[in-house]
């Protein structure tokens, strides 16, 4: 009976720690807080792998990238239906105000995702013949070669900027994007991909 009971204390502290961490938040409000937790965890392991810090391990590489793909596009968009801003949402009005950019945001995270699953092999250093100039990561995104700067989930746009690609946004701009091919982007580097993601 004791068991019994210490088993039931522990699925109560569950339950109150998630829902402490995401503050309460229930429905879509809730839904989005996963999502984007879930892709927090899977950018957090690449970013390990991408820095020496894990083995190159094509497997877990695309098992990341899908949670990525996953929770990109379509099934990140239909998060963020109008009037979804209530407490303890952490969402901008600027979602709704450009849900265009947002929306190409979403997507070419998607593309992303699928690109690095489809070409995790492609373990190799990348240059200006793959479409990553050092440019376009922008300054204040490196901390030194080959290395990112932590800068949270999105980013900061004040200081992802570079020549000829504006803040880093996802945009038709962002990387040229909008103009390659599925096939071009699983073709390029990993690293290149990741730093694209």
């Amino acid at each position: 009976m004791k068991i019994f009971i210490s088993m039931i204390s522990l699925v109560l502290l569950a339950i109150s720690v998630l829902v402490f961490a995401h503050g309460g938040a229930t429905g879509v409000v809730k839904e989005r807080m996963d999502l984007m937790d879930n892709l927090k965890g899977a950018i957090k392991n690449l970013k390990l792998i991408f820095r020496g810090k894990k083995d190159y391990d094509v497997e877990q590489i695309k098992q990341y990238a899908l949670v990525i793909r996953d929770n990109a596009g379509d099934h990140m968009t239909k998060l963020f239906p109008e009037g979804s801003l209530q407490k303890p949402s952490e969402a901008k009005p600027e979602i709704w105000i450009e849900w265009e950019e947002f929306q190409r945001i979403a997507n070419n995270l998607e593309r992303l995702g699928q690109a690095l699953h489809d070409g995790a092999k492609n373990n190799k250093p990348f240059g200006p013949q793959d479409g990553m100039e050092r440019g376009m990561v922008g300054p204040g995104m490196m901390d030194s070669p080959g290395h990112m700067r932590d800068q949270g989930m999105m980013g900061n746009p004040s200081q992802a900027s570079g020549p000829g690609m504006g803040p880093v946004s996802g945009g038709s701009g962002m990387y040229g994007l909008d103009t390659m091919t599925d096939e071009h982007l699983a073709s390029m580097p990993t690293a290149g991909l990741f730093r694209m993601i």
